[in-house]
């Protein structure tokens, strides 16, 4: 994806000098001028004006292992409540440090004896009858989630993590890479013992297409938000091409908007797909970075969105799913018959 013209808009005012206590939305506002700070207040922008439209279905991508360290959780959560985001699209990495935060994991990088805790209470709750079987891996975030939840009360921990609060917002989290990572070593590890538990790419991708899919036929706008790119932007890429020959569609529905923040390195191995975006914006920016900053500006700036609550009806999304590809299998046989 290839960031939109760099045109130059109209000169702004200068602004006034930075004072004592102004808010990082203000800062952004006020002192993000010139450069990559500049870039990055026309990102905050572009955000407030998605967040805004409350019909857009938000898609926010944890891209990046920088995030791992807790600033995936500090920012997602917020978000969560506030209905900015109604789909999280992350890595293996990013949630197995959730999990053993929720664990009583801490600090962060923690010390061995507390980690192996944390690991030995995580493959105890994925031995549990409930998980032996081979799901997608938002049918099983959202039921680890479920068991972190009651973990962090008896542990007494105050800030939930990012699993347990999907759960209980509704947001659906999906794995882009569910066999990399040290969570996939877990599962793989319970395996060889005979646990059953599984996670099933091609459900993701079909999950993901029928939320694309409630997009484009319910609110007519879905839009991305990046932090990092790698694999849960290369699955962003995979969907609506995917959606569009399931239902016979001669163009893709792109994404309306896409807000990419990545290091520069990372932009330049992602870039060179436009395809499948109307309009993408990026910055050369640590992940790290931008995404306190821009979740600061969103808490400030927007106003809270009625949640979409996507991950109880993930079954019915999918049905729909079905019932257009069917329909439109039915549309494309009469049109050759006809012809």
């Amino acid at each position: 994806m290839e960031p939109e013209s760099k045109a130059q808009a109209a000169p702004r005012p200068a602004p006034p000098p930075l004072e004592i206590g102004m808010s990082a939305s203000e800062l952004i506002d006020r002192g993000f001028a010139g450069g990559t700070a500049a870039a990055l207040r026309t990102a905050a922008e572009q955000l407030l004006a998605i967040l805004t439209t409350p019909e857009t279905t938000v898609a926010l991508l944890l891209d990046d292992d920088s995030l791992a360290g807790g600033t995936a959780r500090a920012a997602a959560l917020p978000l969560m409540a506030g209905g900015y985001v109604d789909w999280i699209v992350t890595r293996g990495e990013i949630l197995y440090a959730d999990a053993l935060h929720a664990l009583g994991c801490r600090p962060y990088p923690p010390p061995p004896e507390v980690r192996a805790n944390a690991e030995q209470a995580l493959r105890e709750i994925l031995a549990l009858p409930d998980f032996q079987a081979t799901r997608g891996s938002a049918w099983f975030h959202r039921a680890l989630g479920e068991q972190l939840r009651a973990r962090e009360k008896a542990l007494g921990i105050a800030h939930a993590s990012l699993l347990s609060s999907a759960s209980e917002y509704g947001v659906p989290v999906h794995n882009a890479e569910p066999g990399a990572g040290r969570l996939a070593a877990c599962i793989a590890e319970l395996a060889l013992h005979g646990n059953r538990l599984g996670l099933d790419a091609s459900n993701d991708i079909n999950q993901a297409a029928a939320i694309l899919n409630r997009a484009r036929t319910h609110e007519r706008a879905c839009a991305v938000l990046a932090f990092g790119a790698g694999p849960a932007l290369r699955l962003m890429r995979v969907i609506p091409g995917h959606l569009a020959a399931l239902l016979g569609l001669a163009q893709p529905h792109r994404y309306d908007k896409v807000l990419q923040l990545a290091p520069p390195s990372a932009l330049a191995a992602a870039s060179g797909d436009t395809e499948q975006t109307a309009a993408c914006f990026s910055a050369a920016v640590d992940a790290s970075i931008a995404l306190p900053l821009l979740t600061s500006y969103a808490l400030d700036r927007a106003a809270p969105r009625p949640p979409k609550r996507l991950a109880p009806a993930g079954a019915d999304l999918l049905d729909q799913l079905r019932q257009d590809c069917l329909q439109a299998t039915l549309r494309r046989a009469t049109q050759f018959d006809r012809g």
